[in-house]
């Protein structure tokens, strides 16, 4: 049964057999077509809701007549957008989850996902530059994260860098590259789409790409959320550690039984929960819906809120766009029901492509392992003044000597993980955002001498 590109009411609803259209069983396989017994129950959903909406046309529009409601004497009307004002930057991803039920189903609209991704590599990439400027936000961040390790260990001196777990820019920069073009594609293709056709190969293949590095994306920044929250200083006495023997179990974290929760703080964890670790209800509902309701939860909920560290509060900005863009790709109709057969159809040619493109992000996390064996550790320690940074102060003798300290220290640290960065990676360096933010042409903001 055919419904997508037929406006008459001959035409719509119409079945075709299979004996009779070679393209009639691949049409359903790729759900531009329809089994008749769907079909039936889609036209009688359809048929109580129209009802329905033109009954309310009829309440609202109470001084026009029925008959002339689709006249040239009354034409349609544009729809009213989200004022421009309002949806600058990542908080209009709140607004427009907030006023979604009251507009029209929204539109692909890839140029808008690529501003999304614009703006979490410029917030990544003042982070990295902050690491290398500020021995003080060098020292808290250091700090920070190892207040959201799990094993909470004492000495610092095994922390990875904090540059190395922000891997925002990577992953937001290939992201980026790839809604760049998703641009061009849709600009080029987008006249000649039509619903009952397919999509060229190369704009359907660079969608498939997209989509499965969202995914992947997604999953880590899942993994990320739940090690960091439940390690975190406000979460920690909810949760304990299995005994060093059950270790090796892929969750080594369970629920303190000793320490119970407020409704509001059960609805939080709930919530964690799906995103996290339940994989059959998030499909049900969809992470779109669990995010969102996330947010409203910790806008609302004051005490929701105070169970969240900064830390942890900075992944889900980050998970927020990325269910964003999962959402608009979702949305793409028809051709997003044919995503999940394409996929399959595409699976080696998809990986293969996300393996060769994110080879230097997995060369960056190898080299970790590099770096706490090098003097890296003993550098990064922030004990005593070393990093005591009175930027805010009066500039006085003492002051100044601090801060040329302070920055002599933090001059050391990028110094041995240059020369460490370099042994191990050599000109793979180069394919890296953090490459690109580090060796750009900028003059160090640091303390003059004399």
């Amino acid at each position: 049964m055919y419904f997508s590109g037929r406006s008459t009411a001959e035409r719509y609803g119409e079945i075709i057999a299979w004996d009779d259209d070679d393209a009639a069983f691949q049409d359903m396989y790729i759900k531009t077509a329809m089994q008749p017994g769907l079909g039936l129950v889609l036209l009688e959903i359809q048929a109580r809701l129209y009802s329905f909406l033109v009954d309310c046309c009829k309440l609202i529009l109470h001084d026009i007549p029925a008959d002339a409601f689709t006249s040239d004497a009354y034409p349609i009307q544009s729809e009213v957008g989200i004022a421009e004002e309002k949806t600058a930057g990542f908080a209009s991803l709140a607004v427009m989850a907030a006023e979604a039920p009251y507009q029209v189903p929204a539109k692909f609209d890839i140029a808008r996902l690529r501003s999304f991704f614009s703006a979490r590599i410029a917030a990544a990439e003042d982070h990295i530059w902050s690491l290398r400027e500020d021995p003080n936000y060098y020292a808290e961040s250091l700090i920070d994260l190892s207040e959201h390790q799990t094993e909470r260990l004492k000495d610092l001196a095994v922390m990875t860098h904090p540059v190395f777990k922000s891997v925002s820019a990577e992953m937001f920069s290939d992201l980026h590259i790839q809604s760049d073009q998703l641009c061009e594609l849709h600009a080029k293709h987008n006249t000649g789409l039509k619903p009952d056709k397919g999509l060229p190969q190369d704009y359907l293949l660079a969608l498939l790409q997209f989509r499965y590095s969202l995914i992947q994306v997604s999953k880590g920044l899942l993994a990320s959320l739940r090690n960091s929250t439940l390690s975190s200083p406000p979460m920690r006495p909810y949760f304990v550690r299995m005994p060093e023997e059950r270790q090796r179990l892929k969750h080594n974290i369970s629920r303190n039984p000793n320490v119970k929760l407020d409704s509001t703080h059960e609805q939080l964890m709930r919530l964690l929960r799906v995103l996290w670790e339940d994989d059959y209800l998030l499909f049900l509902i969809s992470q779109t819906v669990a995010v969102d309701e996330l947010e409203r939860l910790l806008r609302s909920e004051p005490k929701a809120r105070e169970m969240i560290s900064c830390y942890v509060a900075s992944v889900i900005p980050d998970l927020s766009v990325v269910t964003e863009a999962t959402q608009q790709l979702r949305i793409f109709q028809l051709w997003a029901q044919t995503f999940e057969n394409a996929m399959v159809d595409n699976d080696d040619l998809i990986k293969g492509d996300y393996a060769v493109r994110t080879k230097h992000m997995h060369n960056l996390s190898g080299i970790v392992k590099a770096l706490s064996q090098s003097q890296l550790n003993r550098l990064s320690v922030p004990v005593g003044r070393k990093f005591y940074y009175p930027v805010d102060k009066r500039r006085t003798k003492d002051n100044v000597e601090a801060m040329r300290s302070a920055e002599q220290s933090l001059d050391a640290i990028w110094t041995e993980m240059d020369r460490v960065v370099q042994m191990k990676l050599g000109e793979d360096l180069r394919d890296t955002a953090v490459w690109r933010v580090l060796y750009q042409a900028r003059i160090m903001q640091q303390t003059r001498s004399g």
